[in-house]
């Protein structure tokens, strides 16, 4: 993927994707998710799917590395449940969907709204390629809007839980091989349910 400078005025105001996601990244002196003063040389991606497990929570993936295989973009307006009348858009929503070159099972996701761009690797089975030739732009914007939806609601969940066995005391500290760990003290309940 390159990013082109994009231009108001005389100035750079920021970069946009070389391809039909047409994503962009906003030029500022404040650093944030989707803001800096250069374009980004590197981004900063979730890692979903079983992979994350041994592969850590974050992953740096090169932007000179990523190579566009589709976008999901919403397309036309879409009924709405408040009112038949009333159409959706989610034009504010973009999806670019990469390979990342030199690893054939290893693709991106970069979801670009109005909260900034966030970053998904998948290093799993998904053959990204199949789906990009064969799914219309649309059904794409659906399938990433649901991934990304899916992990984050997956975190929430869990880290809601750690709260929740937190605030009940059944999170013990303990020293395994000489450092510092925490385990779940488990109920007979949950014992029950998990052996179901």
């Amino acid at each position: 993927m390159k990013l082109i400078p994009y231009e108001v005025g005389g100035g750079v105001c920021g970069w946009h994707s070389d391809d039909a996601a047409r994503l962009y990244w906003y030029k500022s002196e404040h650093p944030g998710s989707d803001r800096a003063p250069n374009a980004p040389e590197r981004l900063t991606a979730c890692v979903i799917g079983h992979t994350g497990i041994v592969m850590g929570e974050h992953v740096i993936v090169e932007v000179a590395a990523l190579d566009f295989l589709g976008a999901g973009l919403f397309g036309e307006g879409r009924p709405c449940s408040f009112n038949s009348a009333v159409k959706w858009t989610g034009d504010s929503y973009r999806h670019g969907i990469y390979s990342v070159n030199e690893h054939v099972d290893r693709h991106v996701i970069i979801r670009q709204d109005g909260g900034g761009i966030y970053v998904y690797l998948d290093a799993g089975h998904t053959d990204w390629s199949a789906l990009c030739s064969s799914l219309p732009s649309e059904r794409l914007w659906d399938l990433c809007q649901l991934v990304g939806h899916t992990y984050h609601q997956g975190r929430d969940h869990e880290r809601q839980r750690l709260y929740r066995l937190f605030a009940e005391g059944r999170i013990k500290r303990a020293k395994i091989r000489g450092q510092s760990a925490y385990r779940v003290v488990e109920t007979e309940n949950e014992q029950q349910f998990q052996s179901a």
